[in-house]
């Protein structure tokens, strides 16, 4: 079953109904390569349906969040915005110079770092973000391409 199907059908669940500015914002979401503030996602998602408002963006933010399929990305700058990961464990990289973020499978074992942390501190992890910043490959393409003229 498609990402959207079943997100749609937990929203339900949640008692939030599928409305027209809704669908608009699921859609910039799982269409964008880079994070959206909710202002940014509220003038795209706009652009597909007028009647979209910004309460309603962070509704839905919100509820997306609970479902797990979307992810606040810190920025450089010391805002945030928020990126669709789909579901299951995923981690993120984030281009310091395009914006862009990259969505990758959290496959690594993180329970020894976990571990070290509650036996030299006794702190309990419930959850973990990991983000990494670094150059996408097309900005590093650009570079070199920029060196070599």
């Amino acid at each position: 079953m498609r990402d959207m199907d079943v997100i749609v059908r937990q929203l339900r669940n949640r008692g939030y109904r599928m409305t027209a500015a809704r669908q608009a914002i699921l859609n910039v979401l799982m269409n964008s390569t880079r994070p959206l503030s909710p202002a940014e996602l509220h003038r795209r998602a706009r652009d597909q349906y007028r009647g979209v408002g910004l309460v309603t963006v962070y509704r839905t933010i919100e509820a997306l969040i609970d479902l797990g399929v979307l992810r606040r990305v810190h920025r450089e700058d010391g805002c945030h915005g928020y990126v669709y990961v789909g579901y299951g464990h995923r981690h993120i990289a984030v281009c310091r110079q395009c914006g862009k973020v990259i969505v990758f499978s959290g496959t690594e074992d993180v329970q020894a770092l976990e571990a070290k942390l509650f036996q030299e501190t006794g702190f309990r992890v419930d959850d973990h973000l990991l983000q990494f910043v670094g150059v996408c490959a097309e900005c590093q393409a650009r570079e070199k391409e920029g060196k070599e003229r």
